[in-house]
């Protein structure tokens, strides 16, 4: 992308402005993604660091990790945690809620139904440091 802007504006005789132009709104498109996604990254961060994780909300997530390619709604994913983790309804709602409001997962909601439940970037990268985190206990109890 930069580059072809480079190459846009280092030789302006064929170029029209109309295409340095839309060059330039693909890039900011770019950046205002990468702004986005930093300020969920940070979002996350954050609330992993005021937020300490009980031991079902690692399981859970943890669970959620090892079963991704599943495609399944919020409100399903509730049941089927209820049954998985033999934990009451709302117990799974509340764990599921505390996972989302700190940007591990993500879901659909009232306004737009039907997205499946996905781990975010956060999410994963919590995953990963419970996994290196239990390597580290398990290794330490030997």
């Amino acid at each position: 992308m930069v580059e072809k802007l480079r190459k846009r504006l280092s030789d302006p005789s064929g170029t029209t402005s109309g295409e340095v132009h839309g060059t330039l709104d693909e890039v900011e498109d770019i950046l205002w993604d990468l702004e986005r996604r930093f300020s969920e990254l940070e979002r996350s961060i954050s609330a992993l660091a005021s937020l300490r994780l009980t031991e079902k909300q690692r399981r859970i997530l943890r669970w959620l990790g090892e079963n991704k390619e599943r495609e399944i709604v919020y409100t399903r994913l509730v049941d089927l945690i209820s049954r998985e983790f033999r934990m009451p309804k709302s117990t799974a709602r509340w764990n599921l809620r505390i996972l989302r409001e700190a940007a591990l997962l993500e879901a659909g909601d009232r306004r737009n139904k039907g997205l499946p439940v996905r781990l975010t970037e956060a999410g994963r990268i919590a995953l990963l440091d419970l996994s290196n985190a239990e390597d580290v206990i398990r290794a330490l109890g030997q």
